[in-house]
């Protein structure tokens, strides 16, 4: 007796897509349309909190590449005040050096 066909179609169908450009891509080479956007925690009183720069790039560059989540090519700084932080689902924190 043959087997249904359509089960492994549906799973090839399924993979074919996946590999597939979003369509939700944002126009003019933008970020995708509700991209996540990675945070960088801004804090005043010295330290260094803008240490490491390519951190964060590399991090959503390997996101990118791996998953098929969209994540936006550019972090925010954003300090804990700041109302866009409940914005922000990921926070890259630096300790503040001390003497």
């Amino acid at each position: 007796m043959p087997t249904d066909p359509r089960p492994g179609l549906a799973l090839i169908s399924a993979m074919l897509l996946a590999g597939l450009p979003s369509s939700a891509q944002a126009q003019g080479g933008g970020d995708p349309v509700g991209a996540v956007v990675l945070g960088r925690w801004h804090y005043d009183g010295g330290g260094d909190w803008y240490a490491n720069p390519s951190a964060l790039p590399n991090l959503a560059a390997a996101v990118r590449e791996r998953t098929a989540i969209p994540v936006a090519a550019r972090e925010r700084a954003v300090s804990l005040s700041d109302p866009a932080l409940w914005d922000i689902p990921y926070l890259h924190a630096k300790m503040a050096d001390r003497p």
